[in-house]
């Protein structure tokens, strides 16, 4: 493939939108100040906490005062996702997270982020008081409808505090009008400010507020006692006056107690766009990374909206700044959004480096590359040396391996057989009868000499599954007993295509520990081999395994087996010559056709020359 374009003509040609969309949006939102963990019995009501929110299952929650370890229980044991940062940075300090169910919303992370309500908004400050106040938005888009729309989410000031207050609200009003435009926006909070308080009477009716807001809970019940902790409402869902936005049904959540010293408020909220919703067609990459593995085929994902029948291409182009394709792949789409899974050859094969470039787009059916409606770079990608390629065998813990079904029930009540083999290194599972719950089939992979992991070292388990049923959901990880365990994937595998896995993290001290998989959720007769399963630890880097064999008539080594000096015929008498180990490891470095390996132990080494690595034997 050779066709060249410039960058500039991509963007130049492209119809480039943003997906504004005028539709309707309805939504379930709920405010929740979680509290902050300091003598409040976290670990005693975090329980409580993540039960409401797994009862109440709001579409987007703005929180206050939980630290990032608060939030990431929560992601844990709920599933959304979460948005913001600390008041102080980072993770530091208490936040305004925005949490949001991910299978439902993409965020748009360029429209997304926060600021903090002092004179310094882009970094971490305050007013006054004693600690920085913080306010975290998101710009979401509905993935069945492609409909958008903004939460901003704040923990206003202390209720003593008034004049802060007040110049903060103003700040996040004109920050609301400067970013979000004609799109559909909701504010939510612990406004530490009473119905009656000046804040609150400002946000709904200020002389100088040009952009009012309604309560939500107040369309709903307008003159109710109400009450979100310490006798007052201090916690709010907010929207502009406008009739677009109406209010079906809120309340504050008061069972179970003792979650919280504020109890969280939910509305059902609705804002009704046009008749004629605008659909913008568009392409984005999903889950894309930073790095690859050089290799011959790439698997990426697509997300698209297409108004009428169109294509969706996926390209790849070298790093020689030519936009030289090596790779382009396309499929067919009709009305409507979705995700596409693309397997792209490339050729000629990457090499290891920096700058290689992804670009998918959408087009017209049958439409040249410079048609494209949507287009999406994905730039800087780095290519990796591919550890299919690299030798392992000095430091992989699964050196020799056995395998076992361990449990496999289709239904609850009942057991069947299933068989484990394992030939030349590569585990086979056969599966007579379909399960539908993940871990309804399991199996483990053992090391002859067990599994033994080392508290605080860092190890990488990686293999490759090929199934030839669909999975959706499958788990593979190192386990010693159940919460015990190491380095856990999970993944959705799809008929017939390999899926390397590839974790690594610092572990905690297992002993005689095993890989076990759950494998629920795949169909009748179903096979599933794992290959290449490499466990060790992340600093052995493994040998190149393009080692020459035969010497050529412009290289040789002698002798070998060599006792002291190995010699080395090349015309490059200046070259510095690296030999490394059976583990990939540096054990000798000079300069020089003559190399003294007297020094090293007994055993297998590899020496470069010319760029290539030779091997010979060290008595």
């Amino acid at each position: 493939m050779n066709k060249l374009f410039a960058k500039s003509a991509l963007i130049a040609l492209g119809v480039m939108l943003s997906a504004v969309t005028y539709a309707d949006v309805s939504l379930k939102i709920m405010s929740f100040n979680i509290q902050q963990p300091y003598n409040t019995n976290w670990d005693g009501r975090k329980g409580l906490v993540t039960s409401i929110i797994n009862t109440e299952k709001p579409d987007v929650i703005g929180s206050q005062e939980a630290h990032a370890y608060m939030r990431d229980y929560i992601l844990q044991q709920t599933g959304y996702v979460a948005f913001g940062c600390g008041r102080d940075g980072g993770d530091n300090g208490e936040a305004s997270f925005i949490f949001y169910k991910g299978d439902k919303y993409t965020l748009d992370d360029n429209k997304s982020g926060n600021f903090w309500l002092s004179y310094n908004p882009t970094s971490p400050s305050k007013f006054g008081g004693d600690y920085n106040r913080i306010c975290s938005y998101v710009r979401l888009i509905e993935k069945s409808t492609n409909q958008a729309f903004y939460l901003f989410n704040v923990h206003n000031y202390m209720p003593g505090e008034s004049d802060y207050r007040m110049q903060a609200a103003k700040i996040l009003v004109q920050r609301i009008k400067d970013t979000v435009g004609d799109e559909p926006v909701f504010l939510t909070g612990d406004f530490n400010s009473a119905e009656g308080d000046a804040v609150t009477q400002w946000l709904k009716s200020g002389s100088d507020n040009t952009l009012k807001f309604r309560d939500s809970y107040r369309d709903i019940d307008p003159s109710g006692n109400v009450t979100t902790g310490f006798g007052v409402k201090f916690d709010y869902i907010y929207y502009p006056n406008s009739d677009k936005y109406s209010c079906t049904s809120s309340w504050v959540v008061t069972n179970p107690a003792g979650a919280s010293d504020h109890m969280p408020i939910v509305a059902n909220v609705k804002y009704s766009g046009s008749s004629n919703p605008v659909v913008v067609e568009s392409v984005s990459f999903k889950d894309i990374k930073t790095t690859y593995e050089s290799d011959d085929t790439y698997t990426l994902d697509v997300d698209y909206v297409a108004k009428e029948n169109r294509d969706v291409y996926l390209c790849m182009y070298d790093n020689a700044g030519t936009w030289n394709v090596i790779g382009e792949v396309h499929k067919a789409v009709t009305e409507g959004s979705g995700s596409l899974r693309f397997v792209m050859p490339v050729d000629p094969k990457p090499a290891v480096g920096e700058g290689y470039i992804f670009k998918c787009d959408i087009r017209p059916t049958g439409g040249a590359w410079d048609s494209f409606i949507d287009m999406k770079l994905a730039e800087d990608i780095t290519i990796t040396v591919n550890e299919d390629e690299l030798d392992f065998s000095g430091c992989n813990i699964m050196d020799q391996i056995d395998a076992e079904i361990s449990y496999y029930a289709p239904d609850w009540n009942e057991t069947h057989t299933a068989s484990a083999s394992v030939e030349n290194n590569v585990v086979e599972f056969s599966f007579p009868t379909a399960t539908t719950d993940l871990w309804m089939s399991q199996a483990k992979i053992r090391s002859a000499n067990g599994i033994n992991l080392t508290e605080g070292v860092q190890y990488t388990l990686s293999c490759t599954i090929t199934s030839n049923v669909n999975i959706a959901d499958f788990d593979i990880k190192v386990e010693e007993k159940v919460n015990s365990f190491f380095g856990k994937a999970n993944v959705a595998l799809q008929a017939g295509v390999p899926c390397k896995i590839k974790v690594s993290e610092t572990a905690a001290a297992l002993s005689n520990a095993y890989i076990i998989i759950g494998t629920g959720g795949h169909g009748d007769n179903s096979i599933i081999s794992i290959s290449n399963i490499i466990l060790r630890e992340s600093s052995c880097e493994g040998v190149n395994t393009d080692i020459n064999e035969e010497e050529s008539e412009n290289i040789s080594i002698y002798p070998n087996p060599v006792t002291d000096v190995l010699h080395i015929n090349s015309s490059n008498e200046e070259e510095k010559h690296n030999v490394i180990n059976t583990n990939g490891i540096q054990v000798l470095q000079t300069i020089g056709n003559n190399v003294n390996v007297s020094g090293l132990s007994s055993g297998l080494y590899f020496i470069n020359v010319q760029d290539k690595y030779y091997r010979f034997i060290k008595q």
